[in-house]
């Protein structure tokens, strides 16, 4: 596992779209199939730009065959409050967190997990959360996923995260809230 001190944006932001296109939250967001698809590298690619001091990005190799984002708790406040953009628009549309009520203002959050689609299967994914889980060990933090892909709560359950909240947002679209304990 080795954390990406230089970002190589434009191929996480490639990574990042394509594992995302048919995320529910991304399906909401950009209803139209193409637009979604033409617009997710560049949302991403502001994420990881807006973000740049708040997150830490992880890669399983220098091949990037997975990544994720992890951040500590209250960044989303901290970026909104930095100014308004279109990027900041969506973000603070979609600010629907019950992370702080549920779990206080200590904890850890698996923001963004992507594996290359001619690496799934391989177990990158299981690496990702699994050091995921050693980085909350290591601070004494419990750690966190916020998912709208019902899909995707067995996998995280299977690796010994629970199930702490689900709630209907909007429009059909379910936020599930999932803890790993430290």
């Amino acid at each position: 596992m080795i954390e990406l001190k230089t970002l190589n944006q434009n191929n996480i932001s490639k990574i990042l779209a394509n594992a995302f296109v048919n995320d529910p939250l991304y399906v909401y967001l950009f209803e139209n199939r193409a637009e979604r698809e033409k617009t997710l590298e560049k949302f991403f690619d502001n994420y990881l730009y807006q973000y740049q001091n708040f997150i830490k990005v992880y890669a399983t190799s220098s091949n990037l065959e997975g990544v994720m984002c992890v951040y500590n708790e209250g960044i989303d406040a901290q970026v909104l409050d930095s100014g308004s953009n279109a990027f900041t628009d969506i973000m603070a549309q979609l600010n629907f967190s019950k992370a702080n009520e549920i779990m206080g203002d200590n904890y850890l959050v698996l923001d963004l997990l992507a594996v290359k689609p001619n690496y799934q299967g391989m177990g990158f994914a299981r690496q990702l959360v699994l050091y995921f889980k050693e980085l909350a060990f290591r601070l004494q933090k419990p750690g966190i996923v916020e998912i709208y892909n019902h899909k995707n709560i067995s996998f995280y359950e299977h690796l010994g995260f629970t199930l702490r909240c689900t709630e209907n947002v909007r429009c059909g679209l379910t936020y599930y809230l999932l803890e790993s304990n430290i």
